[in-house]
């Protein structure tokens, strides 16, 4: 069900503690409020081994051009992907740009298939980022990435892939799909 910006809702639901003549509110202030799904995809992009020197060189399988503005001082952004790629030892690079910086990627060998979560938050500022890690949601040793990427004009988000180590002819890494969410900063 779909609930319009601006109208408040009543939940039927009790609260710990809470007066039971006392109705639970729920306000969406307006839509400018709400997390946005900006692209979305799994129409599947992959590459394939030649088994030559052209394999270990990175290739951009898809790109996604997030329009100036769309992120504000302390917004960010949830991009949500899903991968396949062969089963062997060699390892395969799978990684994520942002405005050119490669801030997310892991090498798979031995699993077949993999969802990774990334966030992207405006710290504060309209050309300084932060992420947590080069690898989906875990903690670190360290503190957060910093990237400098000025989000007042368009940013390409690329996904690219090579093999690190030679592969043989029938080894693949997919690009199963994408979401990108947008959550709004106050």
């Amino acid at each position: 069900m779909a609930i319009p910006a601006s109208q408040i809702v009543t939940i039927n639901a009790t609260v710990s503690g809470a007066s039971s003549s006392a109705p639970n509110i729920l306000q969406f202030q307006d839509d400018d409020d709400m997390a946005k799904l900006i692209a979305q995809s799994y129409s599947g992009w992959t590459r394939s081994s030649a088994n030559n020197s052209g394999d270990s060189g990175y290739q951009i399988l898809t790109s996604i051009l997030i329009p100036a503005g769309t992120l504000g001082l302390n917004s960010k952004l949830v991009i949500v992907a899903d991968y396949e790629n062969s089963i062997s030892s060699n390892i395969k690079d799978i990684g994520v740009l942002w405005g050119g910086n490669a801030f997310v990627g892991y090498s798979p060998t031995t699993n077949a298939s993999t969802k990774q979560i990334y966030e992207i938050m405006n710290a504060n500022s309209l050309t300084t980022q932060k992420t947590l890690n080069n690898v989906s949601y875990s903690a670190i040793p360290g503190p957060h990435d910093t990237w400098n990427v000025d989000t007042t004009g368009d940013v390409s988000i690329d996904f690219r892939v090579k093999w690190r180590t030679s592969p043989i002819p029938s080894e693949f890494i997919t690009v199963v799909g994408y979401s990108i969410w947008h959550y709004p900063g106050s």
